[in-house]
């Protein structure tokens, strides 16, 4: 993993784009599409399926962190449990899960 001057140093450029549809990042286009609105994923039966739109933009963001970097999980599901902190990878520096944290919000257990 990079270190954060490393990373300030990087000449990659994420754009993020508005979208009232769900989020999502893509690694082809460096394109996060982030929908201001969106305070839940799922059903948003359980408690942890609420979240700030912006803890959204964070697990988005996460994904172009680990793009970047070289460092994109090899699989959908480790990338995603990369992302949220679960697992082997609940004590990676930048996890939605830390973000969850920061908030007082509960965390989120599972992708």
């Amino acid at each position: 993993m990079q270190d954060k001057e490393e990373k300030e140093d990087s000449k990659e450029i994420i754009k993020i784009k508005i979208t009232d549809s769900g989020n999502s990042y893509s690694p082809a286009e460096k394109v996060i599409e982030y929908n201001p609105e969106k305070d839940h994923i799922y059903s948003g039966n359980e408690k942890w399926h609420y979240r700030d739109p912006e803890i959204g933009l964070g697990h988005e963001a996460i994904h172009g962190l680990h793009d970047i970097e070289n460092n994109l999980g090899s699989t959908r599901e480790i990338e995603e449990s990369k992302t949220v902190g679960i697992g082997k990878f609940s004590n990676d520096p930048y996890t939605e899960n830390k973000i969850r944290s920061e908030y007082g919000i509960e965390r989120r257990p599972q992708y």
